[in-house]
């Protein structure tokens, strides 16, 4: 893994979790993989990062671009489920992110998986005590 990402421009942030702009240089260099790479190499190893820590809200937007060009099936089986656990998550960071991709995941959730497995977590869990940013949106 470590030889993947020392090709790619944005290792140190993925590594550091800083706040860089690792959008904008996976975007930079997106012009010279093709989109099956991103889907193959870049998607599983962003996944990891987000979910087992060090990728944060950063990597998720990142996330959600590379998704809006998978299929349906692939979304269900590799975005959803990574969705819904963050959607569990208390960091506000996290939750305002989700918020901002919203108009990028909405369409792509089932309303099963929206009813079952994301909305009783934001009632009884801390949504209840959303910081102001995330109020406001």
């Amino acid at each position: 893994m470590r030889s993947f990402w020392g090709k790619l421009p944005c290792r140190p942030v993925l590594e550091s979790n800083a706040d860089a702009s690792c959008d904008s240089e996976l975007e930079s260099v997106s012009d010279d993989f093709p989109e099956e790479f991103f889907k193959v190499k870049v998607l599983p190893e962003l996944l990891k990062s987000i979910e087992f820590g060090g990728g944060g809200p950063t990597v998720f937007g990142v996330v959600m671009k590379i998704g809006s060009k998978l299929f349906d099936d692939d979304y269900d089986t590799r975005i959803t489920p990574v969705i819904v656990r963050l959607f569990t998550s208390p960091d506000r960071a996290i939750r305002v992110c989700l918020l901002d991709n919203l108009p990028l995941m909405i369409d792509r959730l089932s309303q099963k998986v929206v009813n079952d497995k994301i909305f009783p977590h934001m009632v009884p869990t801390s949504w209840t005590n959303v910081g102001v940013i995330a109020k406001r949106m």
